[in-house]
């Protein structure tokens, strides 16, 4: 293999590729990438594919290949010499069968290490028979971003991640734990299309969320097994659990539901990133109570007094007090991502917009003695 490409494009594909890199994992190619030069004239291209069994990354970015062939070398000592070269054209040469020679103009050169390519697994691709559905790149990485602060912690394979769930032309992003869940919706797909349900799991999460930021659109398509995002120059494959997801649509149909004012989240967030500047205890909860057009916010159980106000605009309810986990609060106005309906859920606290609902569980105000005085 002998190739010339410019640095920021090797850097490109090499960084996609190094998110794979599992120190956890027990797979002997994790940290690996695999690198092949192919392709003629105007479609010559440095393809790099990287995988742990649980993810697989296979990205493509355009290359002069004087050589075609194949390697398979560390990805972050790759990374790490890449970066270190001056900007410009590097050249890639295999040396020996066993060597990676990595050089630009001038004396600068790295040698290093490879294993033979043959050894290195071979990416899988989604059948034509697979379940697609095409977002833009800007709206998916919305999705995830406004909901993965509720991702279940505790490891369960069908929670541990953002669930996705296609119904009726739209896409439902959804992260839950013990205490909150977060719902992100999309519509702009096909209502005709069948339903599907799957996972991004929480480790392929940075990798999509980068494969986003440099993409237009990106098609999912579900094959079996494997979740697999792809873009024109891209494809990423996830395994997924084997465990059922869990109906979180039973549980909102569930939900009694009060409005209780209109709320503007920016207020609400500066509130609260003060309350966390004051809060010194981590179980110590804030208070919601609204009176008339006045939502009162308050820490509570500190020796620092904490009490601020937001004006609103009441509904239905005008009663209402809840005592709620700052935290959990805070990222849910967030996921809102602009102006909010405060709802009483019969329990629960609920925040909704057209396109988000998120909800809390109350704090049992017995345990505060005094917390509404």
């Amino acid at each position: 293999m002998k190739l010339s490409i410019p640095k920021d494009q090797l850097v490109k594909a090499i960084e996609r590729c190094d998110v794979v890199a599992d120190p956890q994992s027990s797979h002997p190619h994790t940290g690996k990438v695999l690198l092949t030069a192919s392709g003629t004239g105007k479609q010559q291209v440095l393809q790099a594919y990287a995988t742990d069994l649980k993810i697989q990354i296979d990205t493509a970015v355009a290359a002069l290949a004087e050589e075609h062939g194949s390697v398979a070398v560390d990805c972050s000592r790759l990374l790490a010499v890449t970066k270190a070269m001056p900007t410009g054209t590097i050249k890639l040469r295999v040396k020996n069968e066993k060597q990676l020679l990595v050089s630009c103009s001038g004396s600068r050169q790295y040698t290093l290490p490879t294993i033979p390519a043959s050894t290195f697994p071979r990416p899988n691709e989604p059948q034509e028979s697979a379940q697609r559905i095409t977002i833009p790149a800007q709206a998916l990485s919305k999705l995830i971003e406004r909901v993965q602060h509720s991702i279940s912690p505790d490891g369960r394979p069908h929670m541990d991640g953002v669930f996705l769930d296609y119904d009726d032309g739209k896409l439902s992003a959804v992260a839950g734990v013990a205490h909150t869940i977060s719902v992100a919706s999309w519509k702009g797909g096909n209502p005709k299309q069948e339903q599907w349900q799957s996972i991004v799991p929480s480790f392929a999460l940075k990798a999509v969320l980068g494969m986003c930021s440099g993409s237009k659109d990106i098609t999912l398509g579900l094959d079996g097994p494997v979740l697999y995002y792809e873009t024109q120059d891209t494809l990423i494959g996830s395994l997924l659990p084997r465990d059922p997801f869990f109906n979180w649509r039973d549980g909102m149909r569930g939900l009694s539901r009060t409005p209780v004012a209109k709320v503007h989240a920016l207020d609400v967030l500066d509130v609260l990133k003060a309350i966390a500047a004051a809060r010194q205890e981590k179980t110590s909860p804030v208070r919601l109570v609204l009176r008339q057009d006045v939502l009162e916010i308050a820490l509570v159980g500190e020796e620092c007094k904490a009490v601020d106000r937001v004006m609103v605009e009441p509904l239905e309810k005008t009663d209402f007090r809840a005592l709620v986990n700052p935290r959990y609060l805070n990222d849910l106005v967030k996921g809102a991502d602009g102006d909010f309906t405060l709802e009483d859920a019969n329990g629960p606290v609920l925040i909704s917009t057209n396109d988000f609902l998120g909800l809390v569980s109350p704090i049992n105000p017995e345990a505060w003695p005094g917390a509404f005085d």
